[in-house]
């Protein structure tokens, strides 16, 4: 691998980048508690449990992001990053899953969807981790997030709101996972670029949720 050159412009944007985007999901979660505590709604509590997950994955992503830019190099990808592609794998695999069941959760049984997600989840994160590729996590959750948004338009035909804020998050992820996958090589003010809007982005669907429960 080619040595690392710490960009500091690069590291700062990304860890307000991922700080901003934990601090919204855990007030997402946190948010939709009082609206799931009084209707037991099966979809909102799909709905908080992904932004659980995308809130880890991108916490566990910052941490690896530290530990990449202070560690040898050859260290890194040889000891450290096929533990972070599988420990990262299942969380954002499965942030995706829980994304796509608070959608099609009346067409299957519930408890069934979440023990298949869960499985397929581990499944895609151990055959990346035998790869040791971040590009199969990569290319199989890009096709996952495409399914989803493709499956979100065929069943809810109608214009509603929770399709487009799932619709949203799924697009925001997809950016992600291309501008910001590690080893992208992109200019810096690209990647920068793509984090404002992701976060306008984000910021937009709180927005969208805290109108919704009101």
């Amino acid at each position: 691998m080619p040595p690392l050159i710490f960009n500091p412009t690069l590291f700062i944007a990304e860890s307000f980048f991922t700080l901003i985007t934990i601090i919204l999901c855990l007030i997402i979660f946190l948010k939709t508690k009082e609206s799931y505590d009084l209707t037991k709604h099966q979809g909102i509590k799909l709905f908080r449990n992904a932004f659980v997950f995308f809130g880890l994955s991108y916490l566990l992503r910052f941490i690896f992001m530290i530990s990449r830019t202070f560690m040898d190099n050859g260290y890194y990808w040889r000891e450290i990053m096929p533990y972070f592609i599988l420990v990262l794998g299942y969380l954002s695999t499965t942030a995706i899953f829980y994304l796509l069941f608070s959608i099609i959760r009346k067409k299957f049984n519930q408890k069934s969807l979440v023990l298949i997600g869960h499985i397929i989840a581990v499944l895609i994160s151990l055959l990346a981790f035998a790869m040791m590729s971040h590009l199969i996590l990569l290319y199989i959750q890009s096709l996952l997030l495409i399914l989803v948004i493709i499956i979100s338009f065929i069943i809810h035909q109608k214009k509603s709101l929770i399709k487009t804020i799932c619709v949203l998050i799924l697009i925001f992820w997809l950016i992600n996972l291309w501008v910001i996958a590690p080893g992208w090589l992109l200019p810096v003010e690209v990647k920068i670029l793509f984090q404002i809007i992701s976060i306008i982005l984000f910021v937009w669907i709180y927005y969208k949720i805290s109108k919704w429960l009101k």
